[in-house]
Order: structure tokens, then C-alpha cells, then sequence
């Protein structure tokens, strides 16, 4: 009941901060239930919510948790298989992933968020690449799944942070 209270006047005061309420509730579906971690969080989104690839990046993630819900309806990915990847876009993605996820993974252990989210910023053309350029519901069940376990591993790398797929649309 504490948390409950404590949340719900989180979500007062980032109003009248001027936050977006996009922004607390990205922090606040995660359940997280450390008051100064969620702070810390909603203080890194609302900067990543000002770059410029941050509208970019929150459709992208947006569309990917839409589709991984579809398609996975909570089952599990098999892991990513790079022997799998052929399209030029996809195999940089990956590639753009995998280097992201040891890095981001130290800054989100320090709790340096807003570190981690300009780090997953840098994702914004290699995800745009692969969504113009690569067709994931493929006939091929094979390439399909594969393609799904790496957008779940892209999901990964920003879940841990905020659910960033809710600042769609808040500019």
C-alpha cells in the first residue's frame, strides 16, 4: 500500500515537473518497487525523450512489442542463430545489438540509465534499416523465428531500462 501511495504521488510530481505521464508510466510498467531507482529511470528517459532519435526509436520498439506479442503470445525465441542472418540490414542489427548488449548491461548494473539509453540511441539507424529493408513474417519458418529471437533481444536491451514503446506519439 506504501508503494501504491508512493507511485501514485511519483506520477503527481513528474506532472507538475512537466513530465509527460508517457514518461513515468515507461518507468512504472516495469513494476520496479525501489523509489530512487524509479527516480533515476524517469530522470534518464526524460532526457532520451528529448534527442531527436528518441520518437524513432520508441516507434520501433512500439512496433517490435507488437509484433513479439502476436507472434510469441508468451512463448519463448529460440537464441539468436547468426548462420541465419542474410539480409545485409539484419546481420547489422545484430551485430548493432550484440555490441550494445555487454556495454548497456554494466550501465544499467551502475544504474547510469541515461548512459545506457544515449548508448541504445545509437540503434536508431540499424533499426530503421531493418524494418525498411527486412520482411519478418517471411514465409521461411526458419529465417521468421530467427528474426523474431533477434527483435526479442533488441527489446531486452531497452526493457531493462523503461518500456520506451509508451513514448510513441508524445511529441
Amino acid at each position: 500500500q506504501v508503494l501504491a501511495y508512493v507511485l501514485e504521488r511519483f506520477k503527481s510530481w513528474y506532472k507538475e515537473q512537466g513530465l509527460s505521464p508517457e514518461i513515468f508510466l515507461s518507468v512504472a510498467a516495469l513494476d520496479l518497487s525501489n523509489p530512487l531507482d524509479i527516480d533515476s529511470r524517469v530522470k534518464a528517459v526524460s532526457r532520451f525523450a528529448s534527442l531527436p532519435e528518441s520518437q524513432d526509436l520508441a516507434a520501433a520498439n512500439k512496433r517490435v512489442s507488437n509484433i513479439l506479442s502476436k507472434q510469441l503470445k508468451g512463448q519463448k525465441v529460440s537464441p539468436l542463430k547468426t548462420s541465419l542472418l542474410i539480409d545485409e540490414a539484419e546481420i547489422e542489427l545484430s551485430k548493432a545489438v550484440t555490441r550494445l548488449k555487454n556495454t548497456t548491461t554494466a550501465l544499467v548494473k551502475d544504474r547510469d540509465y541515461a548512459g545506457a539509453l544515449q548508448n541504445l540511441a545509437t540503434l536508431r539507424d540499424p533499426v530503421d534499416k531493418f524494418f525498411n529493408e527486412v520482411m519478418v513474417m517471411t514465409e521461411d519458418q526458419a529465417l521468421r523465428s530467427n528474426r523474431l529471437s533477434l527483435l526479442t533481444n533488441l527489446h531486452n536491451l531497452f526493457i531493462n531500462i523503461a518500456d520506451i514503446s509508451l513514448l510513441a506519439g508524445t511529441k
